[in-house]
C-alpha cells in the first residue's frame, strides 16, 4: 500500500513538472500585426487620387466594388394580345414578374471608365451579374463635394425605378439611407530615414 502511494505521488510530481516545464519552453503566440482590409465609401476624392497617382484614367476599373445594403429589384408587367381564331376574338393576357435580390456586400465590377464629372461627381455603372453584361446599377453623389458617398441613382426618382437591362425595375431597400458603393482599403506604413554627417568641402 505504501509503495502504491509513493508511486502515485511520484507520478503526480512528474505531471506537475512536465506541465511547468512545457509552459516555460513554449513561446507565447505571436501578436497579430496583420491589418485586415476595411470597407470605406467610394468618394470623388478617392477616384481622382487613384487616377492621378497612377496617371491612368482607367485605374478605377480595377477596384472590387461592394454595395452597402440589400437591394430588391421588382418588375411586374402585363400585356394583352388580341388574335382571332375560328372567327372569335381571343384575348391573351401575359403577366411577367421578375425579382432580383442584390445582397449586402455583394461584389461588383465597373466595366466602363469614368471620364466626365460635374458638381455631383461621376456617374458610376457597377455590374453585379456576370451573365447579364447589360444589367448594372448607377451610383452618384447625392450632394456636391469631394468626400460624399456614391449612392444608388434612380433613373425615375418619382416612381423609384432604375433601368436594369432593357426594363425598368422598382427599387426597394430597408431604412431611409440609400445604398452606397464601398471599396476595401488596407493601410501600409513605409518609413525611410537618412542619418549622415556632412564631410565639408575644402578649396582645391
Amino acid at each position: 500500500m505504501a509503495c502504491q502511494k509513493k508511486y502515485f505521488y511520484r507520478l503526480l510530481l512528474l505531471c506537475v513538472a512536465l506541465t511547468l516545464f512545457s509552459g516555460c519552453i513554449l513561446p507565447p503566440p505571436p501578436p497579430n500585426d496583420t491589418k485586415e482590409p476595411r470597407p470605406i465609401p467610394v468618394t470623388k476624392n478617392i477616384i481622382n487620387r487613384v487616377k492621378k497617382d497612377n496617371d491612368n484614367y482607367r485605374k478605377p476599373l480595377e477596384f472590387q466594388y461592394y454595395i452597402s445594403k440589400k437591394v430588391t429589384l421588382t418588375l411586374a408587367e402585363s400585356k394583352d394580345k388580341y388574335t382571332i381564331e375560328s372567327g372569335e376574338l381571343i384575348i391573351t393576357k401575359r403577366t411577367r414578374r421578375d425579382k432580383i435580390t442584390i445582397l449586402e456586400n455583394l461584389p461588383g465590377l465597373m466595366y466602363k471608365a469614368v471620364t466626365t464629372t460635374d458638381e455631383n461627381g461621376y456617374l458610376l455603372e457597377v455590374h453585379f451579374e456576370e451573365k447579364y453584361p447589360n444589367c448594372f446599377i448607377k451610383f452618384r453623389q447625392s450632394l456636391p463635394g469631394d468626400d460624399e458617398s456614391y449612392n444608388l441613382y434612380y433613373d425615375d426618382a418619382k416612381n423609384k425605378t432604375i433601368k436594369y437591362g432593357d426594363d425598368y425595375y422598382i427599387v426597394d431597400f430597408d431604412g431611409i439611407d440609400f445604398p452606397y458603393l464601398l471599396i476595401k482599403v488596407q493601410s501600409r506604413d513605409i518609413s525611410d530615414s537618412d542619418d549622415r554627417m556632412a564631410s565639408g568641402i575644402t578649396l582645391p
